[in-house]
């Protein structure tokens, strides 16, 4: 109910004031999204370890694919089509954070997936995967770059 001392017209006003604060609010928001994302920092020694850059085997079950780790954070992985295999090749970054690698999937739009490692050596490792299984990996041969002289 309307006082009658303030009137229509003051709560008209306010409504007018209150609505346009939002609206400001609303479109300041909307507007974020319109940025590009800031540049990440290049990846730390500490995130992509020199001893796992290099060339590896992936298996998981009786599928065993050829992943390559670069010190530069990328990788990229090929199917073993000799043994029938139809994974599609797959590029993206990788991570070691903690007790964990984390792969970033280009061909997925970015899906990340982040795997507990456990039975590390400087030739092998072994990652748990979301639904419990494990993937084991091998080292083929390690790269030698200026980033990582190993």
């Amino acid at each position: 109910m309307l006082s009658d001392e303030r009137g229509a017209w003051y709560v008209l006003v306010r409504i007018l004031l209150w609505g346009g604060a939002v609206a400001a609010i609303l479109m300041w928001l909307l507007h974020r999204g319109d940025r590009p994302a800031p540049e990440r920092a290049p990846p730390s020694q500490e995130t992509v370890p020199h001893a796992m850059v290099g060339v590896w085997t992936s298996t998981r079950g009786t599928t065993m694919r050829c992943i390559e780790l670069h010190a530069d954070g990328g990788y990229n992985m090929v199917p073993n089509t000799a043994a029938g295999d139809t994974f599609a090749a797959a590029t993206g970054t990788w991570r070691v954070v903690g007790p964990s690698i984390t792969w970033r999937d280009d061909s997925q739009g970015g899906a990340v997936d982040i795997n507990r490692m456990v039975d590390v050596t400087e030739s092998r490792f072994t990652t748990v995967e979301a639904d419990g299984s494990t993937t084991k990996f091998a080292l083929i041969a390690g790269t030698v770059t200026a980033r990582c002289p190993k």
